[in-house]
């Protein structure tokens, strides 16, 4: 929720973000599902997008960064 929410403000204050974080979009709709759809949200799934997705993001979020 919190990487969603970030993104979301970051997206606002430089929209250049959006297109050098892939899939930007969707974090952001990701982080909308958990904090207003939190019931309809399957664990399996959330587990998967930490494992898999997250890694690759934080080494992007890192390289911005560093630029």
């Amino acid at each position: 929720m919190i990487i969603g929410e970030a993104l979301n403000q970051a997206i606002y204050i430089e929209p250049e973000i959006e297109t050098q974080i892939t899939d930007a979009r969707e974090i952001v709709n990701f982080r909308n599902i958990l904090v207003h759809g939190y019931y309809a949200i399957e664990h399996q799934t959330v587990w998967g997008i930490l494992q898999k997705d997250l890694p690759p993001l934080i080494e992007k979020i890192h390289s911005l960064l560093n630029e």
